[in-house]
């Protein structure tokens, strides 16, 4: 879904919400003022909340999601691995919502996790597509 995002609302959403880095740090690092930055990190956010809204039972809590549980039910049960807790209620608000599953997000172990495989495989297909 991030990457949906224009490439400058991409990065002010990777250095504030995924690095966690500070306004002051994050627009330094993007090479922009601090309002410029907070303009594009909101967008991307709004961004992000409308696209994740209604699409999976991860955030909305209806229907299958098929990035998660309904791709995870699929497989037998000693090969679906744990389930994903801490996702918040269909009671939360779009911003709580968003907040959850970028928990989801940072928290991911990429390089030592259970799906280290998948995503270097991932990436290497993304980096070819965009190397081209």
């Amino acid at each position: 879904m991030g990457r949906s995002l224009e490439p400058e609302q991409q990065l002010a959403l990777v250095l504030r919400d995924v690095l966690g880095l500070s306004n002051a740090e994050a627009a330094t690092h993007a090479g922009v003022s601090q309002s410029v930055l907070r303009h594009r990190l909101s967008d991307a956010r709004k961004h992000m909340q409308r696209s994740f809204d209604g699409l999976c039972a991860i955030v909305a809590k209806q229907g299958v999601c098929y990035q998660c549980s309904g791709l995870r039910d699929t497989f037998p049960a000693a090969q679906r691995g744990p389930s994903v807790p801490g996702l918040g209620t269909e009671d939360d608000d779009a911003e709580q919502r968003y907040r959850h599953r970028l928990n989801v997000v940072s928290e991911a172990d990429l390089d030592g996790g259970s799906t280290a495989r998948l995503h270097e495989m991932l990436f290497r297909v993304i980096d070819a597509h965009e190397t081209g």
